[in-house]
């Protein structure tokens, strides 16, 4: 049974607090961010995936799947607002599927609110239901899916092993579970082999290059901040690697970042500028860097995409040899 100690309530409310007023964190990407993601994300996902962006990745597989299985139920973990539900579902209905129900489990009053009411403006009531859950302590009651999501939520869950099982205990045989989040060091911080890299790059950025600019600070020296002091901003994302590749076979799987991370980041990408030509090069340089080390086995991707089933599948389709155990980094032994 899952222990809610009077921290972990406390990391609740401010889990629930954050999104309080902040109702568009993608609104945030930096320019630069989005220069990287078209030249180098985008042809990588579109060869594996067959999508053109994240709610092509979910509604295909989840179509496939409701089809497959003549189920009509779908899930979402951590849904907040439902932007991306909504968006998932516009595409269940151009692929003809329309007698879906779509079960949204949120943590937060405030989400659900805004979620319902983004529903209701995209006339979607009858195919959407909420659920008001901790997805650390969520089970299925029996209830079956033909294809369950989770988009950048899984690095707020501090139960893993429980949210995997309950998922796993909930889908149809035939059924998918399908991702994209963050699978970097806990709290988001840099593996010892990165930030040592990151380091010596920074001893040569000008002082302009190295303002944070959502925390308003001017990092003279790079700062291996820890997210997870607060909420449960990235509490376990190195474990969700392991315990995915523990639970699921991968159809198909897409890992990315590290290096780059930091320089496209919310935090330091507004410092670049994708007009100008050596900031372009710069970000260039960092990503053929990110891409040999990984390629060496020296650094890990710290992101991935994922669609995982139940039963045994071909091989699964990568982006060159980053298989899911190639892209595990392990944490260091005790010496």
């Amino acid at each position: 049974m899952f222990n809610k100690t009077k921290e972990y309530m406390q990391k609740v409310k401010e889990q629930i607090r954050q999104y309080e007023t902040t109702e568009d964190m993608h609104a945030q990407l930096s320019d630069m961010f989005r220069y990287w993601q078209e030249k180098y994300f985008k042809p990588r996902f579109f060869e594996i995936f067959g999508a053109n962006n994240h709610l092509d990745f979910y509604w295909k597989p989840l179509a496939e799947r409701i089809q497959k299985t003549g189920c009509r139920d779908v899930i979402s973990f951590g849904s907040g607002d439902a932007q991306v539900e909504v968006g998932v579902a516009a595409g269940l209905k151009r692929e003809g599927i329309n007698d879906f129900r779509f079960h949204c489990v949120e943590l937060s009053p405030v989400q659900i609110k805004r979620a319902q009411e983004f529903v209701k403006k995209a006339g979607l009531e009858d195919n959407f239901v909420f659920v008001e859950a901790d997805f650390n302590t969520w089970v299925s009651n029996e209830q079956m899916f033909a294809g369950a999501m989770c988009h950048h939520a899984l690095h707020h869950v501090l139960d893993l092993e429980h949210l995997i099982a309950s998922i796993r205990a909930a889908l149809h045989p035939q059924g998918c579970f399908v991702s994209i989040d963050v699978v970097g060091r806990n709290g988001h911080m840099r593996w010892p082999e990165a930030l040592e890299l990151i380091e010596y790059i920074w001893r040569f950025l000008p002082e302009e290059k190295r303002y944070h600019h959502i925390l308003k600070t001017l990092d003279k020296e790079y700062v291996n901040r820890d997210c997870s002091t607060q909420g449960f901003e990235g509490i376990r994302s190195q474990d969700i690697l392991p315990i995915l590749n523990q639970n699921f076979k991968f159809e198909k799987f897409f890992a990315f970042g590290n290096l780059v991370d930091v320089f496209t980041s919310r935090g330091y990408g507004a410092n670049y500028n994708s007009n100008d030509e050596l900031d372009k090069a710069f970000i260039d340089f960092i990503q053929y860097l990110n891409d040999l080390l990984i390629d060496l086995g020296h650094i890990k991707p710290t992101r991935m995409c994922a669609v995982m089933v139940l039963e045994d599948k071909e091989p699964v389709r990568t982006y060159k040899n980053w298989t899911p155990e190639f892209c595990i980094r392990m944490p260091d032994l005790p010496s």
